[in-house]
């Protein structure tokens, strides 16, 4: 399997304004792809579990840990019933939990409680299982689909602007554009895990899971319209640019709350806090994310760890025996 490569020193072009790396490596458009994977991701599981961003990832790390331990096959099978559940998921602590995401004991334990009162998941002896019979089936393969599609597009994203990586291509059988149920539900798996750990190294760049959340959430806008330039001919397939500030699109607080599922004062104050640490920026036009804080070394180690992480990613699935065609990545 072809690895990608970390990320390197970023200096400004004269010619346009532009942020690009001498040595072209990764696309940046791995990055933005990247985000806006996690960020649809976030947005479609809170659709399903039918709460705020947090409770979201709570069920989603929950999911992640009963499932880590058992094989990729019997793990993206063991939709059941809640005992059925309790016999082939490992439970959760809430202690780990809480450790896992950097969140207060306390919030996990008072977040967990509600979420057994709606019934999304269930105490037993040495933890927590996540009971997502709880949802609408309809509702949970609407889900596994548009992950199984948003996995494709991504690595056709990674696999275009990094050509040597390609674990997952040419001369294997490829997977049905909607899969079955089983193969379904070992991408959505694999990706599962992909997003905490996103979620993670965002959490290091902004402070806390919450920061880090709507950090990305910001970048992911600023740059959700943006289309980056086909390299000049013959230059390097592998060209990068960082989009100039002035291209931006800017976000209003309301905007990130709506599209969060977040109370508007919860955000408001969250990004003041980013705008005082310099994580962003405001002008009349709303908020943004500028490009000297992408070059810093806080986000470059976070672009690294998410190289690895998607490493990791299509790894994982191609140890599962799954496999994307050409036509069918991106």
């Amino acid at each position: 399997m072809g690895k990608l490569q970390p990320d390197v020193d970023i200096v400004e072009r004269e010619d346009d304004g532009c942020l690009a790396q001498h040595v072209l490596s990764p696309h940046p458009a791995i990055g933005r792809a990247s985000a806006a994977f996690v960020a649809a991701f976030v947005r479609d599981a809170s659709a399903v579990c039918g709460g705020s961003i947090v409770d979201t990832v709570l069920c989603m790390a929950l999911l992640d840990g009963n499932l880590r331990y058992l094989p990729t096959e019997r793990g993206a099978s063991c939709r059941s019933s809640t005992a059925a559940v309790a016999d082939q998921r490992r439970p959760s602590s809430i202690h780990s939990i809480a450790t896992s995401l950097s969140l207060p004991f306390e919030t996990v334990r008072r977040r967990i409680r509600g979420l057994a009162e709606r019934g999304l998941c269930v105490f037993v002896p040495g933890g927590v299982v996540l009971d997502d019979t709880q949802f609408a089936p309809q509702d949970v393969l609407a889900l596994v689909q548009k992950i199984h599609a948003g996995v494709r597009a991504l690595y056709g994203v990674t696999t275009q602007h990094s050509p040597p990586f390609d674990p997952l291509g040419a001369g294997s059988e490829a997977m049905e554009p909607i899969p079955d149920e089983a193969a379904g539900w070992i991408v959505s798996r694999a990706a599962l895990s992909y997003v905490l750990r996103y979620l993670e190294s965002a959490e290091q760049v902004a402070g806390s899971l919450l920061d880090g959340a709507i950090f990305m959430a910001v970048f992911n806008q600023n740059v959700a319209g943006y289309v980056a330039r086909a390299p000049a001919s013959g230059a390097p397939a592998m060209g990068a640019e960082i989009i100039d500030d002035d291209l931006r699109e800017r976000i209003p607080a309301f905007a990130v709350s709506r599209a969060m599922g977040l109370s508007a004062e919860t955000v408001r104050r969250r990004i003041n806090i980013m705008l005082a640490r310099g994580l962003c920026v405001r002008d009349e036009r709303g908020v943004y994310v500028p490009g000297a804080v992408l070059a810093s070394p806080p986000m470059r180690a976070h672009r690294d760890r998410n190289i690895a992480s998607l490493q990791r990613l299509f790894g994982d699935l191609q140890r599962a025996g799954l496999r994307f065609a050409p036509s069918q990545a991106g």
